[in-house]
């Protein structure tokens, strides 16, 4: 091990999710991996706990026709995008009113939103649309092969290329190619979600080898962690901590510390995809067999 290796990993036994993402985009290193362990086994449905937090499930919405991309509007509501019904749902805060703000959509994926822009990428149309507030969409830019996770990172929107496992950038006219996945022999590459740290660093969920990746400003790509089956969602919580939805057998969420180390924090969520925080202990995860969860992180007091 370099020194600087030795001295990044050290850094990842105390920073914050944020300090690690500078220190990976100050330093010259090599991608770092730890062993994967994917999910094998089915549980019964229950409450999981992590230290001094108990989470609790339940149901906020249903009968979707498989919910994915999900976030809050600025006027508080939230919108849901419906892959397989090609629609854009809007529900009320409290999830008990919904409405269908647009149809006709080919595969809806994920959603961003920065300020009053709503942005969906329009997976099976290969274009990403800008919802306007008349309803009506607008295509943004040209062709990007199935576009799947996008984010706001500062100013400028990035989606990702699932099936080319290429990141784009839009520079107002265009949208710009900054990095593509190396081809290697062999290599199956399957990047889907992406979420942006301020500092300008990006967190890719790769469901082809069950990893998040970190891409930082400059350029260098390392592997965070493989300890997934098929990561899907990601998001960075109001704690400043990483929670990542991932597809496998256990359908599960897990929280992942600055060093790597997942926490496997529920299961039993189906086909969980889109994260969204209401508050720093409320958090909706769209499940794509149907449905939307709520979960509900309460405080534990010390014994």
């Amino acid at each position: 091990m370099t020194m600087k290796r030795f001295l990044i990993s050290a850094l990842c036994m105390t920073c914050s999710a944020s300090q690690l993402f500078s220190a990976l985009a100050d330093e010259n290193h090599a991608p770092v991996s730890t062993l994967a362990q994917p999910a094998n086994t089915t549980a019964a449905p229950k409450v999981l706990s992590f230290p001094n937090v108990v989470l609790r499930k339940s149901v906020w919405a249903q009968e979707l026709a498989e919910p994915q991309g999900i976030v809050r509007d600025a006027d508080g509501s939230i919108l849901v995008a419906e892959y397989g019904g090609g629609r854009l749902v809007r529900f009320s805060p409290d999830g008990s009113r919904r409405s269908v703000v647009a149809t006709g959509l080919k595969s809806p994926a994920m959603l961003a939103r920065s300020g009053k822009t709503i942005l969906i990428a329009e997976r099976k149309a290969n274009r990403v649309v800008r919802l306007e507030r008349n309803g009506r969409l607008t295509p943004i830019g040209g062709a990007i092969e199935e576009p799947l996770g996008i984010v706001f990172s500062g100013t400028h929107p990035v989606v990702v290329s699932h099936t080319t496992s290429r990141l784009l950038r839009w520079d107002g006219r265009a949208w710009q190619p900054f990095y593509v996945a190396p081809q290697g022999s062999g290599k199956r590459y399957g990047y889907r979600c992406v979420e942006a740290e301020p500092g300008g660093a990006l967190l890719l969920t790769d469901e082809g080898d069950g990893q998040v990746l970190i891409l930082t400003p400059g350029g260098r790509i390392a592997t965070w962690t493989q300890s997934f089956d098929s990561p899907s969602g990601i998001a960075i919580g109001p704690d400043g901590i990483v929670y990542v939805a991932d597809e496998g057998e256990t359908g599960s969420l897990s929280r992942v510390r600055p060093d790597g180390t997942v926490e496997t924090i529920a299961t039993d969520l189906g086909k969980p995809r889109g994260l969204l925080f209401l508050d720093a202990r409320t958090l909706l995860v769209t499940n794509r067999q149907g449905s939307i969860w709520r979960l509900d992180l309460a405080t534990q007091s010390n014994p």
